[in-house]
């Protein structure tokens, strides 16, 4: 009740004052972009952006709020740029973000906004998702009268801190990632290095699986990591029904197809020299160092072994053959 009342004063303060200065308009947003630096993938997109917005027709913001919702080494940069890529397509005017200090952007334009400042913006962003934000979201929707949708990155709870290790180990994100010690984990071994990052992985673990059990199939899309990254058929195929998911039948299938070969640029598998913001951020990581992380993560202490298979089996993965090969 505390927070429909919140609500309902935020939107009707919104409403009273974009009536004193654009009769008709619900909300006036700050076109400020200065403190956010525009990924490779938003300023692609940009352009695209701006005449997919002069179509005729609702948008699908104007029909639905949307949440984009990622974790630590769950596959977030992917997400975030193929979606991106599907915002920006179609023209997104703005957008806002959870993390208050967070720089990162889910549409090029007008995305300097705390979503806990401005739920009324209908797209959302977090990077680090819980399930808190997405209920609040939920919520903020709901009173506008509008079901919500949102994509979720998902993945192997081994698999993630095994990929930390060797991200972090290799010097990524050097003094920026608080759950690693620096400039130390660049000299350990992947055990120690397992033990130094385990509280920071496992609070961010549990965080996906939270919203993962706490979200229902009719408003939430897992994207799986181990699945849009095995072939590129197995991306097109997780895209193209997200894209489905989230946008029809407010876009036709010819503009869904638009979407997917938007994002296309993001697939994992495609030709190394075929630009994507993957590569080019030093997002993936040695196969040899994955193995080699992966052999040493059956020597940590069995109680922590059991925490990562139970949270994989809660995730809805398949544990009969645990571990099972890590996904680079």
């Amino acid at each position: 009740m505390k927070l429909r009342a919140i609500l309902q004063t935020f939107f009707a303060a919104l409403a009273w004052g974009a009536s004193d200065t654009q009769p008709g308009a619900t909300a006036v947003l700050d076109d400020s972009c200065r403190d956010a630096p525009l990924s490779l993938v938003q300023s692609r997109a940009s352009s695209r952006g701006k005449g997919a917005s002069q179509q005729a027709g609702p948008k699908p913001w104007e029909k639905h709020y949307y949440f984009v919702g990622t974790h630590h080494k769950s596959g977030s940069q992917l997400l975030r740029d193929v979606m991106t890529h599907a915002f920006d397509t179609l023209g997104a005017p703005s957008s806002c973000h959870w993390n208050p200090t967070g720089t990162s952007a889910i549409t090029a334009a007008d995305h300097d906004h705390v979503c806990s400042d401005r739920l009324d913006i209908p797209i959302q962003w977090d990077n680090g998702a819980r399930i808190g934000n997405f209920a609040m979201a939920r919520k903020a929707a709901s009173f506008r009268q509008l079901p919500i949708r949102g994509a979720h990155a998902i993945r192997k709870p081994k698999d993630m801190l095994v990929s930390a290790y060797c991200y972090h180990h290799r010097g990524e994100e050097y003094g920026h990632y608080a759950g690693a010690p620096w400039p130390e984990i660049m000299f350990m071994g992947p055990l120690e290095g397992f033990m130094a990052l385990w509280p920071a992985m496992m609070q961010n673990i549990q965080t996906m699986v939270d919203v993962y059990t706490n979200t229902s199939a009719d408003e939430m899309f897992h994207v799986r990591f181990e699945e849009v990254t095995k072939s590129s058929e197995g991306f097109d195929d997780v895209v193209q029904r997200l894209f489905h998911f989230l946008f029809a039948p407010t876009v036709p299938e010819s503009g869904l197809s638009r979407l997917w070969q938007a994002a296309k640029v993001e697939d994992l598998n495609v030709n190394p020299t075929y630009n994507n913001t993957i590569s080019e951020n030093g997002h993936s990581n040695d196969k040899d160092c994955m193995q080699a992380a992966q052999e040493s993560l059956l020597e940590l202490d069995p109680r922590w072994l059991q925490q990562l298979k139970d949270m994989q089996e809660q995730l809805g993965y398949s544990i009969e053959n645990w571990p099972d090969p890590v996904t680079s």
